[in-house]
């Protein structure tokens, strides 16, 4: 009996101490899964913090490059279109100095008249206008410019000045008490800023936006 009662309390030692095992075991298994799965959170956290600073990186470098882009191509744009501007004027200043001779004469007779004039004044051109104004505007050839005074008014005598301006085309008058630029130069330039709101919106106005 004793032996029996030994064994039995023998295996019953032994059975407690496997479900001890059993159950340390499993409580060993359930640390170690949730030591693995707070491992795999913080890891993921981390790739996720990881991942979000990448992407916010190449989300700034993608602005930065289309910004820097946008910038190029609007600077091509502006370059593009000041050499168009400057194109139309180099053709406008060309057209002016290639008038015809008509064109010409009737140019400076209106531009004149508007001008007023009195009393003995001066005209002065570029070296290679000197003889074609000479020709357009005097009758004897002498330097006065009797054929312009008469189509302008009869309180005004002109001359033509044999010192040349440093104009590319047109006409300065010259008076005692003040001058007045006509040149091709100037005419152009007060064209460009009479239209300047016009021009700045043409150059302008997608470069802003």
């Amino acid at each position: 009996m004793t032996q029996v009662g030994n064994r039995t309390i023998y295996e019953k030692i032994l059975q407690k101490g496997h479900e001890e095992s059993e159950r340390i075991l499993e409580d060993g298994k359930t640390r170690a899964q949730l030591i693995v799965e707070v491992a795999l959170e913080e890891t993921n956290k981390a790739l996720s913090i990881e991942r979000v600073k990448r992407d916010a990186k190449f989300e700034e470098l993608y602005k930065t490059k289309m910004t820097e882009f946008e910038q190029a191509m609007k600077q091509e744009s502006l370059a593009k279109k000041k050499e168009l501007l400057k194109q139309v004027f180099d053709g406008a200043m060309d057209k002016l100095i290639h008038q015809s001779d008509s064109d010409l004469r009737r140019y400076v007779v209106q531009t004149l008249k508007k001008d007023h004039l009195s009393g003995s004044l001066a005209l002065s051109v570029n070296r290679e206008e000197y003889k074609r104004y000479l020709s357009l505007f005097s009758s004897q050839k002498d330097g006065k410019l009797d054929l312009l005074s008469g189509a302008i008014g009869e309180n005004v005598s002109l001359v033509l000045k044999k010192d040349s301006a440093p104009i590319q085309g047109g006409f300065l008058v010259i008076g005692t008490e003040f001058d007045i630029d006509h040149s091709y130069d100037a005419i152009l330039k007060n064209l460009l800023e009479q239209m300047e709101s016009e021009v700045a919106n043409l150059l302008f106005h997608e470069e802003l936006a």
